[in-house]
């Protein structure tokens, strides 16, 4: 059955250790691995048909009302477009949080998109098939220097544990129990920095850097090396060493670019360890967007009135994925 109008849901993510990883030039050859976890902040895709079949109205930051899909200038919808033959639409995003800020939008608005394209159609999809096709249309397609833990983890939702195998299998590990799951997100908060914008060069120089066969590796096989010890003391529900970890994947993560920090945020994590905080790092490819910070409550209210004019976010782990929230048939 087709549909009239269709709403997708999908989640945003933070990545705790092994980012990095998950680039192809990287696992292909070494094996990657990530820890991450969908949140519940979401990017929403409202898709209707258009009442001009042979028209495609966009809404996003800018509106496009186009003809061909030549003429669409967002590369992530018109290659979404493209690879599900889809025409004569009606499309508008909106998200629980601002885009570039290092929490996955552009993939989570990808995957959402895809479901919600399929759905009007009346195809299911399961979330394998939405990551990997998330994960060509970002990244062979559009040609985002990213790696492809994002679209899985949007995709899947809970928090995994994700291996990126070198023939370019991707495994997906649930981490199930639920209880220290609970415990633990209440430990969690987000520390706007106040940057958003792209971080395509940042990326587009590690990716670089990742290709040259004269730079060596260690400091990411390193960071692969941490998310067992995470997954390890999370078990225990040893949230500060948890903390400790996230340090340490920073310090290994600032090594890879001078832009990743500044002094600004060296500042802020200093800050952040000063009223004792366990654990902070800067989500995505870093220089924009949030601090991921472990925390107990009692410091998490010091750090909210030391940075009360910035704005903090409490979280907790979205269990769902991409997810198909309205339909409605003609």
């Amino acid at each position: 059955m087709k549909f009239k109008t269709v709403i997708s849901r999908t989640p945003l993510r933070i990545s705790f250790v092994g980012g990095g990883t998950d680039f192809p030039d990287f696992y292909k050859l070494n094996g990657g691995k990530v820890f991450s976890a969908a949140i519940n902040k979401y990017m929403y895709l409202f898709v209707n048909k258009y009442f001009d079949e042979k028209k495609c109205l966009l809404k996003y930051s800018q509106t496009e009302l186009v003809k061909k899909i030549k003429e669409i200038k967002h590369p992530l919808i018109r290659n979404c477009l493209k690879l599900t033959n889809s025409w004569g639409l009606d499309i508008n995003s909106v998200s629980d949080v601002a885009s570039g800020t290092g929490l996955a939008s552009s993939s989570a608005f990808t995957v959402g998109l895809l479901n919600a394209l399929y759905s009007i159609n009346g195809q299911f999809k399961s979330k394998e098939f939405l990551a990997k096709h998330g994960s060509e249309v970002e990244i062979k397609m559009t040609g985002s220097p990213i790696g492809k833990q994002d679209q899985f983890i949007t995709s899947y939702g809970s928090v995994n544990e994700i291996k990126f195998l070198k023939n370019d299998k991707v495994i997906c590990t649930k981490f199930l129990n639920k209880n220290i799951l609970n415990e633990f997100q209440e430990y969690i908060i987000l520390l706007d920095t106040g940057i958003s914008m792209s971080n395509n060069k940042i990326l587009s120089k590690f990716k670089n850097k990742i290709k040259d066969k004269k730079y060596k590796s260690q400091n990411l096989i390193e960071i692969k090396k941490l998310v067992g010890l995470f997954q390890n003391n999370l078990k225990q529900k040893n949230f500060k060493s948890c903390g400790e970890i996230l340090n340490y994947n920073w310090q290994l993560k600032k090594s890879f670019s001078p832009n990743i920090s500044n002094k600004y945020f060296d500042e802020m994590f200093y800050n952040l360890k000063r009223l004792g905080a366990y654990g902070a790092k800067v989500l995505g490819a870093g220089g924009r967007g949030y601090f991921l910070i472990i925390a107990n409550k009692n410091v998490q209210n010091k750090i909210k009135k030391y940075f009360y004019k910035n704005n903090i976010i409490d979280i907790g782990f979205d269990y769902e994925g991409s997810k198909i929230v309205w339909r409605d048939n003609f």
